[in-house]
């Protein structure tokens, strides 16, 4: 079990959500750090466990964004002294990024509430919770699938949906992480997104609310499985 969680947000309202309870209640110590100015404050030892979440900016924005490459670095480092990283969204671009994977825009935005094609799972039960449960999808970008790594699901629109790298980097395109609550902040920040994709957000919210319900159990259930690695 790890002693420390370092979990960094890209952006400040894409949190921790229903893994910041789960670590809690597991009495797991958490520091969080705002990646656009605290980057330099994120020094995790070997048994720590680093946590990168979302943000509406790419993989491929180094020059645009220095944390961009700070956290690329954190990556590589904490990945190469057998440290475990769990990256949401951008977070498991970030790690497909530095296991040597494109990242690449894909042919559509995909937002919204969706299932999971699980795979791999007689090899790697990480996901089994997700079986008929949906998740929260909200990108653009996507990526090949990791060398060495085992792919564990797809979508009807992008074949690479999570991958685990040797016991040691865990990437999850999608959401299972938040709540109904939490995403109240996403409408807004990510207002003119929303608009620009014709998202009807009293919509969104409502299939939310049903949908978050069975979140819980099901990022219990994997944040568990990863932290017990």
């Amino acid at each position: 079990m790890s002693r420390l969680v370092h979990a960094i947000y890209n952006i400040e309202f894409e949190d921790l959500g229903f893994f910041k309870n789960i670590l809690k209640d597991k009495q797991i110590r958490i520091k969080e750090y705002k990646a656009s100015s605290q980057m330099d404050l994120v020094k995790p030892l070997k048994e720590d466990i680093v946590i990168i979440m979302g943000g509406p900016m790419s993989a491929n924005d180094e020059e645009k964004y220095s944390f961009i490459k700070e956290e690329l670095k954190l990556i590589e480092k904490h990945i190469s002294n057998k440290g475990r990283v769990l990256g949401i969204c951008l977070g498991a671009q970030l790690i497909a990024k530095v296991l040597g994977s494109r990242v690449y825009k894909g042919e559509k935005k995909e937002i919204g509430w969706g299932s999971l094609i699980l795979q791999n799972q007689e090899s790697c039960d990480l996901l089994s919770s997700l079986k008929d449960v949906d998740v929260l999808h909200w990108h653009g970008e996507t990526f090949d699938n990791p060398k060495a790594s085992t792919r564990l699901a797809s979508s009807e629109n992008f074949d690479n949906q999570a991958f685990i790298y040797k016991n040691l980097a865990l990437g999850l395109q999608f959401h299972v992480e938040i709540t109904a609550l939490g995403l109240e902040s996403w409408y807004v920040g990510h207002k003119n997104e929303l608009v620009e994709e014709e998202i009807d957000i009293s919509k969104l919210r409502k299939e939310s609310e049903e949908k978050t319900l069975r979140l819980e159990a099901t990022s219990i259930n994997i944040l568990e499985k990863f932290l017990s690695y």
